[in-house]
């Protein structure tokens, strides 16, 4: 399945996708892991290797799911098979969701009563 369709999916399914490209760019002094939007608005030079895709979504009653997917440092940056992996980690973590009911905080019973 290629990224169009994975996130088509996500979405037919009611999840809002937001998705996160970051990147490796430097200054000339610095070298961060940066926003890939925010690094091209600054006209900062970005490497083709490394980085990382972090998809968020979010459900219909407000639970939030994150998925990340890096790229090693000697890797082509691929922004849909980063898009497909960080999605697929994401679907995963919203499956699992937890939902506490009104004691998941009680002390654990000792047997004593108190």
């Amino acid at each position: 399945m290629d990224a169009t369709a994975a996130l088509a999916e996500a979405r037919e399914a009611g999840y809002k996708v937001k998705i996160t490209h970051l990147r490796w760019a430097t200054d000339g002094h610095t070298i961060a892991l940066v926003e890939a939007r925010t690094a091209r608005l600054l006209g900062l030079p970005v490497s083709e290797k490394g980085g990382s895709t972090i998809v968020e979504l979010l459900d219909s009653d407000g639970n939030r799911s994150v998925g990340l997917a890096l790229c090693m440092p000697t890797d082509n940056f691929d922004r849909s098979l980063g898009v497909i992996i960080a999605l697929g980690r994401a679907r995963k973590d919203a499956e699992s969701v937890f939902v506490a009911d009104d004691l998941w905080w009680a002390p654990p019973y000792d047997g004593l009563g108190v």
